[in-house]
Protein backbone atom coordinates (compact mmCIF):
# COMPACT_ATOMS: atom_id res chain seq x y z
CA UNK A 1 0.00 0.00 0.00
CA UNK A 2 1.11 3.56 -0.64
CA UNK A 3 2.14 5.91 2.09
CA UNK A 4 -0.25 8.60 3.30
CA UNK A 5 1.25 12.08 3.34
CA UNK A 6 -0.39 14.62 5.61
CA UNK A 7 -0.04 18.39 5.56
CA UNK A 8 1.36 20.72 2.94
CA UNK A 9 4.42 19.80 0.91
CA UNK A 10 7.64 21.60 1.81
CA UNK A 11 8.67 24.48 -0.40
CA UNK A 12 12.14 25.30 -1.64
CA UNK A 13 13.63 28.82 -1.56
CA UNK A 14 12.35 29.67 -5.06
CA UNK A 15 8.74 28.83 -4.14
CA UNK A 16 8.81 25.47 -5.87
CA UNK A 17 6.99 22.49 -4.43
CA UNK A 18 9.02 19.65 -2.98
CA UNK A 19 7.48 16.22 -3.10
CA UNK A 20 8.36 12.88 -4.53
CA UNK A 21 9.53 14.46 -7.79
CA UNK A 22 11.66 17.52 -8.57
CA UNK A 23 10.60 20.95 -7.37
CA UNK A 24 8.35 22.85 -9.80
CA UNK A 25 8.80 26.64 -9.60
CA UNK A 26 5.52 28.48 -9.06
CA UNK A 27 6.26 30.81 -12.00
CA UNK A 28 6.55 27.79 -14.30
CA UNK A 29 3.19 26.49 -13.06
CA UNK A 30 1.62 29.94 -13.62
CA UNK A 31 2.91 29.94 -17.21
CA UNK A 32 1.58 26.43 -17.84
CA UNK A 33 -1.85 27.41 -16.51
CA UNK A 34 -2.03 30.61 -18.57
CA UNK A 35 -0.94 28.74 -21.71
CA UNK A 36 -3.90 26.35 -21.38
CA UNK A 37 -6.56 28.99 -20.72
CA UNK A 38 -8.49 31.19 -23.13
CA UNK A 39 -11.42 33.61 -22.74
CA UNK A 40 -13.70 30.55 -23.03
CA UNK A 41 -14.22 29.00 -19.57
CA UNK A 42 -13.07 25.45 -18.83
CA UNK A 43 -13.59 23.33 -15.73
CA UNK A 44 -10.90 23.67 -13.09
CA UNK A 45 -10.68 19.88 -12.70
CA UNK A 46 -10.19 19.52 -16.48
CA UNK A 47 -7.34 22.06 -16.29
CA UNK A 48 -5.73 20.11 -13.44
CA UNK A 49 -5.93 16.89 -15.48
CA UNK A 50 -4.45 18.64 -18.54
CA UNK A 51 -1.56 19.89 -16.43
CA UNK A 52 -0.99 16.41 -14.95
CA UNK A 53 -0.43 18.14 -11.61
CA UNK A 54 -1.74 17.76 -8.10
CA UNK A 55 -4.80 19.82 -7.21
CA UNK A 56 -2.96 20.84 -4.02
CA UNK A 57 -0.34 22.54 -6.23
CA UNK A 58 -2.67 24.03 -8.84
CA UNK A 59 -5.30 25.51 -6.50
CA UNK A 60 -2.95 28.01 -4.79
CA UNK A 61 -1.51 28.95 -8.18
CA UNK A 62 -5.02 29.64 -9.50
CA UNK A 63 -5.74 31.79 -6.45
CA UNK A 64 -2.55 33.80 -7.04
CA UNK A 65 -3.45 34.33 -10.70
CA UNK A 66 -7.00 35.33 -9.76
CA UNK A 67 -5.77 37.86 -7.20
CA UNK A 68 -3.36 39.26 -9.81
CA UNK A 69 -6.31 39.69 -12.21
CA UNK A 70 -4.83 37.28 -14.77
CA UNK A 71 -7.69 34.76 -14.62
CA UNK A 72 -11.38 34.82 -13.78
CA UNK A 73 -13.41 32.23 -11.89
CA UNK A 74 -16.90 31.54 -13.21
CA UNK A 75 -19.83 29.79 -11.52
CA UNK A 76 -19.69 26.00 -11.66
CA UNK A 77 -15.95 25.64 -11.06
CA UNK A 78 -14.93 27.22 -14.37
CA UNK A 79 -11.84 29.34 -15.00
CA UNK A 80 -10.84 31.52 -17.97
CA UNK A 81 -8.72 34.41 -19.09
CA UNK A 82 -10.28 37.89 -18.84
CA UNK A 83 -12.07 38.83 -22.06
Amino acid sequence: LGQLRLGNPARDLQGGLLGEGPAVPMAQLHQAILARLSPSPIAEDHLIRDLAADAADVSPALLNLELDGKILRQPGGLVCLPG
